[in-house]
């Protein structure tokens, strides 16, 4: 007897996990929506490590985005969300195939091959 996951057959865009079941509280979103923004981390020591300063690197990418103002053009995305979704699945299928192959050719072990 084989056992299988029941998000196998869900929509890839969708997860492995069925957030749309949650329970939602209208009130506790209104709630969220009307805090003020989290500022932005001051880092007060210097990295203590390469490691560190990889890290600290990476949170800044996130903190530049966060800070900085929304673009003023639109970036060309189709309009229909049914579209979108097919061009996000399609693209992660692309990426998900390129990085396989790139391990498989680096000499990688596959994991969901059991190899």
């Amino acid at each position: 007897m084989i056992l299988r996951m029941p998000s196998r057959n869900r929509p890839y865009h969708w997860g492995p996990y069925p957030l749309e079941t949650l329970a939602r509280n209208p009130r506790i979103t209104m709630r969220e929506n009307e805090q003020a923004a989290v500022p932005a981390p001051e880092f007060l020591m210097s990295p203590g490590s390469v490691l560190a300063e990889v890290v600290r690197e990476y949170l800044d990418i996130f903190v530049q985005n966060a800070l900085t103002k929304p673009a003023a053009a639109k970036a060309p995305v189709p309009e229909n969300p049914q579209r979108r979704t097919t061009d996000v699945k399609g693209y992660s299928y692309f990426m998900g195939r390129c990085l396989s192959n790139a391990g498989q050719r680096l000499g990688w072990r596959n994991r969901t091959s059991g190899a």
